[in-house]
């Protein structure tokens, strides 16, 4: 049985809340990840642009920050803005150490 798209916002909102009222702030980003994927693959741009913005603060403070990085280039790209996202993206590029 599988999960109602508002369950898992929900979900992914509470976690953030948690991790928010705890002060920990690395643990954060994996909770704002999913609210990002979870509106970037509803359609709901403004909200994804804005948590990708959030994401992209952890990139200072977190790691991993090639993952945050790509979040603002991806949704940058979904925004329409094809020339920025592959600037963004070869920026991230950089940080990748397989």
């Amino acid at each position: 049985m599988g999960y109602a798209a508002s369950e898992i916002e929900q979900n992914y909102s509470r976690a953030y809340d948690i991790c928010r009222g705890l002060g920990e702030v690395p643990q954060q980003a994996p909770a704002l990840y999913g609210l990002w994927v979870y509106h970037l693959l509803r359609g709901h741009r403004e909200d994804a642009w804005e948590l990708s913005s959030q994401l992209h603060q952890f990139a200072t403070i977190s790691d991993p920050p090639l993952v945050t990085r790509s979040a603002l280039a991806i949704t940058t790209f979904y925004g329409g803005n094809c020339r920025e996202a592959r600037e963004l993206l070869e920026d991230a590029k950089c940080l990748y150490a397989p």
